[in-house]
């Protein structure tokens, strides 16, 4: 989660970035001769591009993207079931055999610690190395246990997606005009972890990234592999 602004007045502070430099844009509220001017704009001083843009306009131009992107969204929310039940059997394949090597680690430090335990008892092993060992030992078995509830949270979360056959929508603009400010940055940041840019001249658009690149390119590869493994749906318009 990125910083929480405090700011009722600029909702959009710490998400929005310059579409020249990559910098976000900060807000601030600069006195007139009768009046402030709501704004925000790029303080990067060695950006060539600066600008800086009212409350109102940059505020409309994001409803109105948001508006723009809401066949996206329906298809993002949509695609991952489907995705999710294409690769089903290898996924749960390599998540029990996964579940077995984790048993197997924590049955064998276990064991471990009852002779190191029992040495103990018996004089074989000083109260230093005792120690010593027994907090290495105590950090290998917690390690083992984060995992495996790590396992199984990705389990859970997997099953329901498989699960989850009906078409569901993201009211994205609805979502952001009804919030209050804190869900206001929840929502962005849920549809735009990586921060979203701002031009005067184009408006909003998201930025691409490597990871966005590479999870597109290995989905368009699995369909190409294994086009019948997927279910085409018909979303309406936007959604092919």
């Amino acid at each position: 989660m990125p910083k929480k602004p405090t700011n009722e007045a600029f909702p959009l502070r710490g998400l929005v970035k310059c579409g020249y430099c990559y910098a976000k844009l900060t807000a601030a509220k600069p006195k007139g001769r009768r009046k402030t001017y709501p704004k925000y704009w790029c303080c990067n001083k060695e950006c060539k591009d600066r600008f800086s843009v009212s409350v109102e306009k940059i505020e409309s131009d994001w409803l109105e993207f948001l508006e723009r992107m809401q066949p996206a969204f329906d298809a993002l929310v949509n695609v991952v079931p489907v995705l999710a039940r294409a690769n089903a059997k290898k996924r749960i394949e390599n998540t029990e055999h996964r579940q077995r090597q984790l048993s197997t680690q924590l049955a064998e430090k276990q064991a471990i610690n009852v002779k190191l335990i029992t040495a103990k008892l018996n004089g074989q092993l000083g109260q230093e190395d005792f120690d010593t060992m027994k907090a290495a030992l105590a950090k290998d078995i917690q390690e083992i246990q984060t995992a495996q509830r790590t396992l199984i949270a990705n389990a859970e979360t997997f099953l329901h997606l498989t699960a989850d056959t009906t078409r569901q929508t993201i009211p994205a603009r609805a979502l952001w005009v009804a919030a209050p400010l804190s869900e206001k940055q929840t929502v962005q940041s849920v549809l735009f972890p990586e921060g979203i840019c701002y031009r005067k001249d184009i408006g909003f658009f998201a930025p691409v990234t490597n990871e966005l690149e590479a999870v597109v390119f290995k989905g368009l590869l699995e369909l190409s592999a294994h086009p019948e493994a997927y279910e085409v749906l018909d979303g309406g318009p936007g959604w092919t």
